[in-house]
């Protein structure tokens, strides 16, 4: 039984911290996205 709850504590430990880094990289992505369509629209701005 000490092995089930280690596994599961792994399994545990390894979803949150996959969530976690999949958030941090969605947010990252969101970020970058928004530089890129404010720097657009500030060229945009510029040309008109």
């Amino acid at each position: 039984s000490d092995i089930k709850y280690a596994t599961i504590g792994i399994a545990v430990g390894f979803a949150t911290s996959a969530s976690f880094l999949a958030l941090k990289i969605c947010m990252i992505r969101k970020h970058l996205f928004d530089n890129d369509s404010s720097e657009q629209r500030s060229t945009n701005v510029g040309f008109n």
